[in-house]
């Protein structure tokens, strides 16, 4: 009669037993998947991240110089076409915290970071007040600059120059608009040669890279 009161007993200990190895199964299994897939996506999003920063990627100005307006038109053709491993994953580009381009709604995975810079385009203005001065500083890594040169009253603009090399030159003066390179061998002082007592203005027109601080952050969901 012992004996038989005892089999709820052993029979609710089993199915316990048997529940608990079940579980603890599932969950080995699961850890395991976790832990094959984790180093896979690290491979991928690292990858994915030191392209990106690289000093021939189509991305940057120079390795870890991000060109704004290029990151910005990211989209995943380009992506996969630079980073092929990234082909068909769920990936999430995030810079300075915006999404800059999303695939396959990542909703965990794993993320890679770096600390970059990041140029973007911003239009200065300049004048050469004639009457005053014949030089003007730009700064670095100033390419083409717009000139409109407006001569005052018997005042002839004959020259421009950077540094030492000519860039308009007209002995019988400079009056309207040019554009004209500033090349980074030259040097940043770009002046004026007119007659004495001279008067108008020279303005200048040009598009310089305002960098900033910024992280990359690349997440990978295999």
């Amino acid at each position: 009669m012992r004996a038989q009161a005892n089999l709820p007993a052993l029979a609710v200990a089993v199915v316990l037993l048997t529940t608990g190895t079940v579980t603890a199964v599932a969950l080995g299994v699961d850890a395991f998947h976790e832990a094959e897939r984790d180093p896979v996506e690290r491979r991928v999003a690292e990858s994915v991240a030191e392209r990106l920063v690289a000093g021939d990627s189509a991305l940057t100005r120079r390795r870890g110089v991000l060109d704004g307006p290029a990151v910005d038109s990211l989209n995943g053709t380009t992506l996969d076409r630079m980073v092929p491993t990234a082909n068909g994953r769920s990936i999430r580009i995030a810079l300075g915290g915006e999404v800059v381009l999303s695939r396959g709604g990542p909703a965990g995975g794993t993320t890679v970071r770096r600390v970059v810079r990041v140029a973007r385009p911003v239009e200065r203005e300049r004048a050469i007040d004639l009457a005053t001065t014949r030089t003007v500083r730009l700064r670095n890594r100033t390419g083409r600059v717009a000139l409109d040169v407006e001569p005052g009253a018997n005042t002839t603009v004959s020259t421009v120059r950077a540094g030492r090399r000519v860039l308009l030159h007209d002995p019988t003066g400079l009056d309207g608009t040019a554009t004209v390179r500033v090349a980074r061998t030259d040097r940043r002082t770009l002046s004026v040669s007119a007659n004495e007592n001279a008067t108008g203005t020279v303005r200048l027109r040009y598009v310089r890279a305002n960098a900033s601080e910024a992280v990359l952050e690349v997440t990978v969901d295999a």
